[in-house]
């Protein structure tokens, strides 16, 4: 039924609520209903969820148990009990949703309403919450028996390990609701909705808006990512269930959470990469002595950080934390990528590099999960993290205009975040260094310079990528090919495999890479193949 509409006179005869005889006959419908319910709870006890094809009387019996829905038993596991929960968060979110609407009809001074529009509204408000309140009840009295038998659930024991209170757990399964919503449905993922669900006292709301700053256990045990609150108020802004959170509250275990999921009504596939072991340490690294002297620095401070900082105090009296964020920046090919790794080599970890297209999801909402996999990942792993070519990630936030802009600017957001609590070794290389969101900068403890190499580096760098077993002519001269092209490190090792394909094509005598094989590769990099060819390519007129 549409929404009602504003009449020129005023009906005074009208009600201003609905009859005791309306909520009367709800409440005794409710109750014919329970005696209906052993039967239904036969059919609906499995794992899944009762049919989507089910009537809301029959999901109303489905909650009950035994005859007039006194309660008997306790949960049999997790499963059991989270599906419950699950479900109690969806019908509050129905009944936010009802409340909210007829408040704004309210405050949009529709003077006369419909009054059959009214009364079925109100009557299903109550509803609404003669069901929340009965679900409430049967979670409340199950948990106690289960108790009382000794049986201890996982979802208590994660509850306690991150010392979250009632209604912080509340908070991360209304959004964990939210995570397995079809999209396209309403998002509860702002604050002030969050809240306003499970508190429906707007006084309540401020006092518990607490729960979402982040130094509380939500934020700051990483079970929950959030836009950036330090633009707007937590009431406003919008968070989401890590990647961590999910994995931990739907069970440790990879093919119990899979099986929930499924029960909960939804497969989940998601981002994963692994740490490996680095390619290269320092020694293979032609850097000038100033980078090198920064990045030594780099690796001097993440090995000592425990003691810099703790024992000898320099965490409490400067205010630092564990953070080690560093931006290598320059032209392509400079030795950014082979550096980071050389830097986990040297701190005897692996490493985890990332690009962005392979954290990018078609699916609204990946992204951001991808992103928080990642760290969640880096950090198990206890991996030096790269992200590669960092500008597509942390580019500058725009205005929103459209939902793709909303999207990319909560994806920056998200990064921001975990970065800021990312407490491992994080270096970002980037070409555009000036594409960088400014709010990275506070974040960047170290920023290293990468130049082009010197004639004397480029010289060394063609030493180490011409392998001393290589059949080199007596006529090559790497200073001069050195001195004559200014390459990059990258462009030198191509150049260098490109000369030794051209020296093997040859029989006998003649498989040697030859001086003219060093200059013919090396102008390819630098040129392209069209270097000293005058030629037209595709349909062109004759002059």
């Amino acid at each position: 039924m549409g929404r009602p509409t504003q009449r020129d006179s005023v009906n005074t005869s009208r009600r201003d609520g609905v009859s005791d005889h309306d909520l009367a006959g709800v409440e005794e419908s409710l109750a014919a209903d329970e005696f209906a319910s052993e039967g239904l709870m036969s059919q609906h006890s499995g794992d899944g969820w009762p049919a989507g094809s089910c009537s809301d009387e029959e999901l109303e019996e489905a909650w009950l148990d035994d005859m007039g829905g006194r309660i008997t038993a306790p949960y049999r596991d997790d499963r059991e009990l989270l599906r419950d929960c699950v479900a109690l968060t969806d019908l509050r979110q129905q009944l936010y949703t009802r409340r909210v609407r007829a408040r704004e009809w309210q405050e949009e001074g529709f003077v006369e309403r419909d009054h059959e529009y009214e009364s079925a509204e109100e009557i299903e408000i109550r509803r609404l919450q003669l069901r929340a309140d009965r679900l409430a009840e049967r979670v409340e009295r199950k948990r106690e028996l289960a108790a009382k038998q000794g049986i201890r659930f996982h979802l208590d024991a994660f509850a306690e390990s991150y010392s979250l209170s009632s209604l912080e757990l509340s908070i991360l399964l209304q959004l964990l609701v939210e995570d397995i919503t079809v999209s396209g449905q309403k998002t509860y993922s702002r604050g002030r909705d969050l809240l306003g669900i499970l508190l429906p006292d707007r006084l309540d709301v401020l006092e518990a808006r607490r729960s979402l700053y982040p130094n509380a256990p939500l934020l700051r045990e990483g079970l929950v990512v959030s836009s950036n609150t330090a633009e707007v108020t937590v009431l406003d802004a919008y968070f989401k269930i890590s990647e961590k959170a999910i994995q931990e509250l739907t069970h440790p275990t990879a093919d119990e959470e899979a099986g929930l999921l499924r029960s909960l009504g939804q497969e989940r596939v998601s981002y994963r990469r692994s740490a490996t072991d680095p390619r290269y340490d320092l020694s293979d690294v032609i850097l000038p002595p100033a980078v090198y002297d920064q990045v030594r620095h780099v690796v001097d401070y993440v090995a000592n950080r425990d003691l810099i900082l703790g024992d000898w105090g320099f965490g409490e009296s400067h205010g630092y934390t564990g953070q080690c964020t560093v931006l290598f920046a320059g032209p392509p090919g400079t030795g950014k990528t082979m550096t980071a790794q050389a830097i986990a080599r040297a701190l005897d970890r692996k490493v985890l590099i990332v690009c962005y297209p392979e954290l990018v999801s078609k699916w609204v909402g990946d992204t951001e999960k991808n992103i928080t996999s990642l760290f969640a990942e880096a950090r198990a792993a206890d991996a030096v993290l790269v992200f590669d070519e960092a500008d597509a990630m942390f580019h500058t936030r725009v205005s929103v205009t459209n939902a793709t802009d909303q999207s990319f600017n909560r994806e920056v957001n998200v990064l921001l975040q975990e970065v800021e609590r990312f407490e491992g070794c994080l270096i970002l290389t980037t070409n555009r260094a000036e594409s960088l969101d400014p709010a990275l900068e506070r974040r960047i403890a170290v920023k290293v310079e990468f130049e082009p190499p010197d004639a004397a580096a480029r010289e060394e760098i063609w030493r180490r990528h011409l392998p001393a077993s290589a059949p080199l002519s007596d006529d090559v001269d790497l200073s001069a090919v050195a001195a004559e092209f200014r390459l990059s490190g990258g462009h030198i090792k191509n150049a260098a495999l490109r000369a030794a394909v051209t020296a093997a094509r040859r029989k006998g005598r003649a498989r040697q890479i030859r001086q003219a094989d060093l200059l013919q590769a090396a102008r390819y990099e630098l040129h392209g193949p069209s270097h000293g060819a005058s030629r037209k390519i595709g349909l062109v007129a004759s002059a």
